[in-house]
């Protein structure tokens, strides 16, 4: 199943952002933000690919 398209996309969007900030510290809070939310991301496509029950 793997990380929506549009999770993707917002992702993206957030990092150009952080980096088009001009002041030091909401670029540093966005980027630790957008990192934050990369994990998550990653958490929920690999629950995805996870099996949901007894494979006998």
């Amino acid at each position: 199943m793997g990380v929506p398209a549009w999770a993707v996309a917002a992702v993206t969007v957030a990092i150009v952002a952080a980096l088009a900030d001009p002041e030091p510290f909401s670029k540093i809070a966005a980027i630790v933000g957008v990192a934050a939310a990369t994990a998550i991301l990653i958490a929920i496509g690999r629950l995805g690919d996870a099996p949901s029950g007894p494979s006998a």
